[in-house]
């Protein structure tokens, strides 16, 4: 029998004097979604970014850059697909 790998989440230091405290990591078995807060010339955004194992080294993909209502709108489609988990 395997090892079972549960996400986890994960509290991130701020990289820099423009990121906002709340950054996170969601970690799983060789995937890392990292989300950080920062303040940028558009105002406060959030910048998504995933990395994962490809067997050999990490990949990371290019940042998502979320505003408010953006960030807002996931939120909420997520949140929908938490209620059918109940």
């Amino acid at each position: 029998m395997g090892v079972v790998v549960v996400p986890v989440i994960v509290d991130i230091e701020r990289g820099s004097e423009k990121e906002l405290e709340g950054g996170f990591r969601v970690s799983g078995r060789n995937v890392n979604l990292w989300v950080r807060v920062y303040h940028t010339n558009y105002g406060k955004r959030v910048r998504l970014t995933v990395s994962y194992n490809d067997g050999y080294r990490w990949v990371n993909t290019p940042p998502i850059w979320l505003g408010r209502d953006l960030l807002d709108e996931l939120v909420a489609r997520l949140s929908r697909i938490s209620a059918m988990l109940i």
